[in-house]
């Protein structure tokens, strides 16, 4: 509609009392019906003498992540020899779950007085009487809606408005609880009454217009005022303006023909920009940090096209094919990780094979004769020729580090960032620069991430986002920021220039500058320091970093491959973080101005909040600066180092005492055991002398030759009590004893400062974290920070490990053995032993982990152990599992298993897999089994004893059809860091899921076999036994390999034995490590019953046995040999 257009108004279209809109807050507006102009989607104008007539936004529409997207619906009408007709559509359908929804916007235009109207985009000159948008109510979600300001204006000249009144709307309707939606906005445009200017009343009777009138207006000059940015209006003299939006005010007027074509110039711009910025912010996602995946490509371990999360809404895989992103798993990542971490960052590619079905499973490595070295090999193909290549579609090479990465990633066009129109749980109220306008940071995109976006909004601050090679020199900021971003930041130089610039200004036009990771090395650049590629990088979510201030260890987010040279920062400016790890820079600060920059991605908050606070400290100092003006350096919060060490000093002891927990009881076993002895070698590694209090001579604890001193009395409150006084040591730790040594600690906790006795208090290895050690020492006030970590010795011990492993415990009950004890879960503490798996897969993991429990269980499958799977289901006991097998076999659904255990459907359809392919090999033969099943098989974690019964054959058998596909397992370090540093530890498991070892056999240890799980007859004093064998081996300078899976054991500690492998005890696993170790001999007789049961069948299969002969330890062991051998005696 780009001409005038003439609207003949009918003699029946006067005004119905009965056509009334409700209004924000009950404002009733009685509407006349009239001829309806509409404008459909703001650009469409019917061919012939028609117009679209009624644009109304519905609620709002929501997609499938329930994230809002403006619905919309219109009323669409034509012109015809009989009248107006149309249709009406129905708008969208509400927003999603837990948000606000984006109100509905019903536009409408009626009748006389000619004007020209201009919404966002296109001017439609229309014969205009009313004009009104009108939002509605808000999001159905958990917030409510809300209405905003109405204000009334009259246009007294062409460039003067003044405000006839303001009333607050009241909020129309919502749930309970939350941040007001979007507020509503309602523009009214009406005829003013000819006598006094006044405003009409709401319900009175308009005409239509003269024609003269209609001439007079249309020769009129017309006027532009900017209506809270979203719309547009030109208008004669004398017409009023009714509004109702929260963004009211920043209207003004023009005069001049080349001003009018300036503003129509930038309006356009602008009003593109300001839509396009509408349709983004309805659409940020709360769960992502951009707009798309940026990766070329994937590469992960194990993955599961079956997922369960309460946010997501497709697999990993659907998700990657949608954005057209190849990816790759069943890769060892552990050994790729290695490689890079050792060569440095590379190039690579994926390949396709040309024919998946002819690509046969690569080679395990063979079985080494024991006489021979055994290098640390590969079953990746390109180790040992290059033919398989042949198999794959060739893909030419691609250096991304030759492209500018940030030009692909940042965006193209300036776009600005509201508190209203961000969505924040956390909204501090909009703040505003000293002279009214609201407080604006400028933020150079270089690979800007979402959530910065959203941590300066929700703190109030106004955002527009640039482009990294946008000239913000002439913009009007209040703080400048410079995100994160990826490759050298050496080729973004007119980034650097203009930062240069910056950064140079005088102090009466400079502002607060802030930079994250890419923008922190651009900071430094600009400021005249250099930069380096490091050869690995940091990346990944607990990396620690020391505040140079403060001397705080903060833990932090990081992916980055340059770093800043410190020694080339210029005077003027010094060091704010530094990495605790590898010593690297992790930001910088000027001394005397308000600019500096961190490596780390504060907003990434791997923690609650972390270092998130450095928004705060920014957006705080960019408010001060424009209040006050006055130039001085940004001060972080903390405190300084010196007065932090001050309010905490370091416990100056020399002698400390502990208590131990006594005799061992179902809840309180070997555990406490293993965390007293640890706490005793870092008190002694830092000088301390020992006490212990522990009555159980059955410990570690206890062994001559750890703690400085041992009193065998019982841990109670008359017996510390009487060895304080005689001691007189100068702390006490109470948290090593379990519930016996708290329980002390509480009844004498007045009473120790009497004494002179300052109390010391306050994973495990799962994570291969050494927490007791750790607890120890922080409780003589040494920080995290400076305590090393002794598994990599060159990181430090604040830190949260990184896993590339599966660990699963199992506890073990024996209430078989008491009657009348209730076998159903409960919060009571029922176990007497755990077991600990470890592995590279959930399936492979869980099956290791069953077969700890008891040597009768073979692993997740078919077996006779519930009597009532129903009952099983429902009512738990520590035979669920079995049940759940059990009813995989019946028949039962995951659906159906699910809805009676609520566990969740990503495990049981886990445990489905092992059930399906336990189904599948229970139909074959050994004879008929191919290598790549069989290796699947191992992969799933089926044990060659499982497989003999699903084949119908015998373990043996089975192990020697591997051995002659060369399907053997390999060695893996468990290193708490993911290989990202070299591990100096020797905690390590087997997998079938890996590409090579992580270590070299050349030391032909003698393997001591441990005690297993505990349980009743069998406990901490077999741990003993080991743990001495160890010792007393190591004292005569043999090397040592301990196998054992009980976590609570002393045994288990890393630092015990040269070797330590977590794996079951059972005759495939001692095979298969004392064949990769090429051991000189195994002790079994320190580990008592769970060694014993596989003397013989290790005896038999040529392995050397120290001490006592199998066929003796066979004939204690069975009770009719051992009969019969007493029948003997004389």
């Amino acid at each position: 509609c780009l001409v005038p257009i003439e609207i003949k108004i009918p003699e029946d279209s006067l005004l119905n009392p009965s056509h009334t809109a409700a209004v924000c807050g009950g404002n009733v507006l009685t509407s006349q019906r009239i001829v309806d102009v509409v404008l459909k989607a703001f650009n469409a104008c019917a061919a012939s003498q028609g117009c679209c007539n009624n644009l109304t936004f519905g609620q709002g529409g929501k997609d499938k992540d329930g994230i809002v997207t403006e619905g919309w619906g219109y009323y669409e009408a034509s012109l015809t020899n009989n009248g107006w007709m149309g249709k009406t559509i129905a708008g969208g359908s509400g927003a999603g779950p837990g948000w606000h929804g984006t109100s509905g916007v019903h536009t409408h235009i009626t009748n006389t007085r000619i004007g020209d109207v201009e919404i966002l985009e296109r001017r439609y000159p229309v014969l205009v009487h009313e004009f009104s948008i009108r939002e509605g109510s808000g999001g159905k979600g958990r917030y409510n809606g809300g209405c905003g300001v109405i204000r009334d204006i009259e246009f007294l000249e062409p460039i003067r408005v003044s405000i006839l009144s303001e009333r607050r709307a009241h909020a129309p309707y919502g749930l309970e609880g939350g941040q007001p939606g979007e507020r509503g906005r309602n523009i009214w445009i009406k005829q003013p009454r000819a006598e006094d200017g006044d405003l009409p009343d709401e319900a009175s009777t308009l005409t239509p217009a003269d024609p003269s009138a209609h001439q007079a207006a249309k020769e009129a000059k017309p006027r532009i005022i900017n209506v809270g940015g979203k719309a547009t209006i030109l208008m004669g003299k004398g017409d009023r303006l009714v509004i109702n939006t929260p963004g009211a005010g920043g209207w003004g007027a023009l005069d001049s023909e080349e001003d009018m074509r300036k503003v129509d110039e930038e309006r356009d711009e602008r009003i593109k920009t300001e839509w396009n910025i509408q349709e983004t912010l309805a659409r940020l996602p709360s769960a992502f940090e951009s707009s798309k995946i940026h990766v070329a490509g994937l590469v992960v371990g194990y993955y599961s096209e079956e997922f369960s999360h309460f946010l997501a809404a497709s697999s990993l895989g659907d998700w990657l094919k949608e954005n057209d992103v190849p990816a790759i798993y069943g890769v060892d990542t552990r050994a790729l990780t290695k490689r890079i971490r050792e060569k440095g960052s590379m190039l690579a590619r994926l390949l396709l094979a040309k024919d998946l079905t002819k690509l046969a499973a690569p080679a395990s490595p063979p079985r080494r004769s024991r006489s021979l070295t055994v290098e640390p090999v590969t079953r990746n193909p390109s180790a040992n020729s290059e033919g398989w290549r042949e198999d794959y579609i060739e893909v030419p090479w691609f250096d991304p580090n030759q492209l500018n990465l940030v030009a692909g990633v940042s965006i193209t066009e300036p776009r600005i960032y509201t508190p209203e129109n961000v969505p924040s749980t956390h909204q501090a109220p909009s703040r505003l620069h000293p002279s009214g306008r609201p407080l604006r940071v400028l933020a150079i995109d270089v690979g800007m991430k979402y959530n910065q976006i959203r941590c300066f909004t929700s703190r109030g601050v106004e955002l527009k986002v640039v482009p990294w090679d946008y000239d913000f020199l002439a913009e009007e900021y209040d703080g400048l920021f410079v995100s994160n971003g990826p490759g050298d930041p050496t080729m973004l130089e007119a980034t650097i220039s203009r930062l240069r610039h910056a950064l140079s200004l005088p102090n009466d036009e400079l502002k607060p500058v802030f930079g994250i990771c890419l923008g922190h090395q651009l900071l430094a650049l600009a400021a005249g320091a250099k930069t380096s590629k490091m050869k690995y990088g940091n990346r990944g979510h607990n990396i620690p970093c020391r505040d140079a201030f403060s001397g705080r260890c903060y833990i932090t987010s990081q992916n980055h491959g340059f770093q800043v040279d410190l020694a080339t920062l210029p005077g003027g400016w010094m060091e704010l973080f530094r990495n605790a790890n590898d010593q690297s820079n992790e930001g910088i600060i000027c001394v005397d101005k308000p600019f500096f920059s961190v490596q780390f991605h504060p907003e990434s908050t791997p923690g609650p909040r972390d270092t998130e606070f450095l928004f705060d400290v920014f957006v705080n100092a960019v408010e001060a600066f424009a209040k006050t003006g006055v130039v001085e350096r940004v001060t972080l919060p903390g405190g300084l180092k010196e007065e932090n060490e001050a309010r905490v000093p370091r416990a100056n002891v020399r002698k400390v005492l502990i208590l131990g927990s006594g005799g061992l009881s179902i809840g309180q076993a070997g555990e406490f055991d293993y965390s007293g002895s640890q706490a005793i070698k870092a008190l002694k590694e830092e000088g301390i002398y020992t006490i212990l209090v522990n009555p159980n001579i059955a410990t570690i604890a206890t062994s001559k030759g750890l703690a400085d001193k041992v009193y065998f009395l019982p841990v109670t409150p008359d017996f510390v009590r009487k060895i304080i006084k005689y001691e007189r040591p100068d702390g006490i730790y109470v948290t090593f004893g379990g519930q016996t040594a708290l329980n002390v600690g509480i009844k004498l906790k007045d009473e120790f400062e009497e004494l002179g006795c300052k109390v010391l208090a306050l994973a495990s290895k799962a994570t291969g974290y050494p927490l007791a050690f750790i607890a120890a020492k922080l409780g003589l006030g040494i920080p995290l920070d400076e305590i090393h970590n002794s598994v990599t010795k060159v990181t430090t011990a604040c830190f949260e490990p990184s896993l590339d492993y599966v660990v699963v415990k199992i506890p073990r009950w024996d209430l078989k053995k008491f009657s009348r004890v209730s076998k159903l879960l409960s919060s009571s503490m029922k176990s007497v032993g755990e077991v600990m798996a470890i592995g590279r897969t959930f399936e492979e993991t869980i099956q290791k982990a069953v077969r700890a429990i008891d040597d009768q269980f073979v692993g997740f499958s078919d077996n006779n152990f519930v009597k009532d799977i129903d009952e099983e289901l429902l009512q738990p006991t520590d035979m669920r599992l079995f049940a759940i097998a059990s009813a995989f076999k019946q028949g039962y659904t995951v659906d159906k298993i699910w809805q009676m255990t609520n566990i969740d459907k990503w495990f049981l359809t886990r445990l489905f897999k092992i059930h399906q392919l336990e189904k599948a090999l229970s139909s074959m033969g050994i004879s008929s089994i191919s290598p790549t099943l069989l290796r699947k098989a191992k992969e799933m974690g089926f044990s060659d004893r499982q497989l003999g019964a699903c084949l119908r054959s015998s373990e043996l058998a089975v192990r020697r059809l591997r051995q002659e596909h060369g399907i053997m397992p390999f060695v893996k370090q468990i290193d708490t860091v993911a290989a990202e540093f070299p591990a100096y530890t020797n905690y390590l498991y087997t997998t079938y899921n890996a590409m090579e070892h992580d270590v070299r056999f050349d030391d032909r240890g003698v393997m001591v076999i441990g005690s297993g799980v505990y349980r009743i007859g069998s406990s901490v004093e077999f741990d003993w036994c080991a743990v001495r064998a160890i010792r007393t081996l190591r004292e005569q300078g043999m090397k040592t390999v301990m196998v054992n899976y009980n976590p609570e054991t002393v045994s288990t500690d890393y630092d015990e034995a040269d070797r330590l492998y977590f794996e079951t005890i059972s005759l495939e696993t001692i095979l298969d490590i004392y064949d990769v170790e090429q051991s000189r001999g195994v002790i079994l007789s320190m580990g008592g019953q769970t060694p014993n049961n596989i003397a013989l069948p290790l005896y038999r299969q040529n392995v050397h046995i120290f001490g006592t002969s199998p066929e003796m330890i066979d004939t204690a062991e069975n009770r009719f040999k051992f009969s019969r051998l007493l029948d003997k005696i004389e």
